[in-house]
């Protein structure tokens, strides 16, 4: 199944993101101007219940009234949206504005209030506020009520003018980041390009001059191609060098053959038979060095050195060799398991074949040190091996033998490698990775 497009996934990224920030800020907003308009129609029928009080009168029989020339005028407009009901006792005293209708009959002890929004005269949605009152030692409750369908109205605008706001943010947000994804995605063209390149081996690595979140993908295959060509090229130099290698015993069997006529003795035949195995041996070894950790099969020197120094063991079996093997780190090393079997092997196997009675093995996170209790290597062999550059292939005893193959394998992962004779006798080996 096909993945979605990258600018596909920013556009719906965006838009659901955008989607919640805007709806929770609308959602935010229109209740903090609702509560903003309650508070602001709560002090004006506050300010005219103040007024109202001004106009409360006591009769002389003990009822209240009001002085109409204290009302304001906009109480007695017949359903002029303001509206106020004198509460005290059975009959209330309404505002004009009413006309024939009531506000709903609350009785509540002086000091006390409360708001609410209920249906007035012709279906006029209000804000009611009530209050509990007393003058002259008369308790009454007032009640006010203001027609609110004009800022309901002025809200529901708001609303709509919002709605329009948001999506023409997001629609404009989403068409400039459609711009902006296109113009940083010109670089994956490029690249698209490269490649191509690449391919008909006009150009051998790619640009590391890209963004930052594509370098490490660019360094990647970068590395990638630097480890094939490096397979290719050991390849290459692996057939020139066996090639050239196997010339020799053929040449001496040619030359045998033209200077007898007689059938070859079978001793030089297993001679020269076991050079040519020996360098065909040597440089297929050196042509299947990996030279970076495979995935899946890494090296544990957890698990595989002990197997690697019992077998051993069986094969040096005369000797009794006595192997002690300490391991630094937990991890697996991130080398490739057979090249590190191919080094540690050919070291080990040195190890145990100059040794007297005791090897140590001990392994790190980046190093490797041998020793051994054997006769140690000869200076000028030590020269020669430290020397960059040397050839050691032509070794066949001592030291030398496999030391080529582990010098390659220690430089194809950037290593060093030092060996040193120690006392009273003995050989050191260290191997830096």
């Amino acid at each position: 199944m096909n993945q979605p497009s990258l600018q596909h996934q920013l556009n719906l990224g965006l838009s659901l993101t955008l989607a919640v920030l805007l709806l929770l800020l609308w959602w935010l907003t229109a209740g903090l101007m609702e509560r903003l308009a309650e508070e602001l129609i709560s002090a004006r029928l506050k300010h005219d219940a103040e007024t109202l009080l001004q106009a409360v009168a006591l009769g002389h029989d003990g009822t209240l009234s009001l002085t109409p020339d204290q009302i304001p005028h906009i109480y007695h407009r017949p359903l002029s949206g303001h509206y106020y009901q004198l509460q005290q006792g059975a009959q209330p005293i309404r505002s004009r504005s009413l006309w024939d209708a009531e506000l709903p009959k609350t009785e509540l002890p002086p000091g006390e209030q409360h708001s609410r929004y209920i249906d007035g005269p012709a279906d006029q949605p209000l804000l009611l506020r009530v209050a509990g009152y007393r003058k002259q030692g008369q308790a009454f409750t007032l009640s006010l009520g203001e027609d609110i369908s004009a800022t309901r109205d002025r809200l529901l605008n708001f609303h709509l003018a919002f709605g329009l706001l948001t999506l023409t943010i997001i629609i404009a947000s989403l068409l400039a980041q459609r711009i902006i994804v296109r113009r940083a995605l010109r670089t994956l063209d490029t690249l698209r390009t490269e490649l191509s390149q690449l391919e008909q081996g006009r150009i051998s690595n790619l640009s590391e001059q890209v963004p930052a979140e594509i370098r490490p993908l660019v360094e990647e295959l970068n590395r990638l191609l630097r480890l094939l060509s490096e397979r290719l090229q050991r390849s290459r130099n692996g057939l020139g060098n066996l090639a050239h290698a196997v010339k020799r015993p053929i040449n001496l069997i040619r030359q045998h053959l033209d200077r007898n006529q007689g059938p070859i003795d079978p001793a030089e035949i297993r001679r020269f038979t076991e050079d040519i195995r020996q360098l065909t041996e040597r440089e297929l070894k050196r042509a299947r060095l990996a030279g970076a950790p495979t995935p899946g099969r890494l090296f544990d020197p957890r698990a595989e050195l002990p197997q690697l120094l019992e077998l051993l063991q069986r094969i040096h079996g005369d000797k009794r060799i006595d192997a002690r093997l300490q391991i630094d780190t937990r991890a697996p090393l991130s080398a490739d398991r057979d090249d590190m079997l191919e080094l540690f092997g050919n070291l080990l196997d040195n190890a145990f074949k100059w040794a007297e009675s005791r090897v140590q093995c001990r392994v790190s996170e980046h190093r490797i040190t041998i020793l051994d209790d054997g006769p140690g290597c000869e200076p000028a062999l030590l020269r020669r091996i430290t020397q960059r550059g040397a050839r050691l292939d032509e070794a066949t005893e001592g030291h030398g033998l496999g030391l080529a193959i582990v010098r390659d394998l220690v430089q194809l992962y950037g290593g060093t490698i030092r060996l040193e004779n120690v006392k009273p006798q003995g050989l050191k080996v260290v191997v830096e990775l």
